[in-house]
């Protein structure tokens, strides 16, 4: 069995504030197999980390969507903000990815 985090955000985001190596190091001292980078509307972060620990790290991003956030996880590029769900969603099913809905009851984010 693996233990991952599929949720984790940056100094790359406006809510972070790990660096990609402080990031590394936690998840190695927490015994984590994988970590997804999951930054608000960039990727520039998930992809260094992946060239940074390519075994530990899952391309992602948190997505703002018309009607809430989305994560796309393995996924190779950026997906544009403010699409609506289903568009977004289809971007990432189209790169290979997953997704999920982060946050599906707080009212504060759609």
């Amino acid at each position: 069995m693996l233990r991952v985090d599929l949720h984790l955000h940056s100094n790359y985001s406006h809510d972070g504030r790990s660096t990609l190596q402080q990031l590394i190091d936690r998840a190695t001292e927490c015994g984590l197999d994988r970590i997804a980078l999951t930054d608000h509307n960039v990727f520039e972060g998930a992809e260094s980390l992946r060239r940074m620990a390519p075994a530990l790290a899952i391309g992602g991003e948190e997505i703002k969507t018309l009607e809430g956030e989305v994560i796309g996880l393995f996924i190779t590029r950026r997906v544009q903000p403010f699409l609506g769900p289903e568009d977004a969603m289809d971007l990432i099913h189209g790169m290979g990815g997953l997704t999920y809905i982060p946050h599906p009851l707080d009212r504060n984010r759609s």
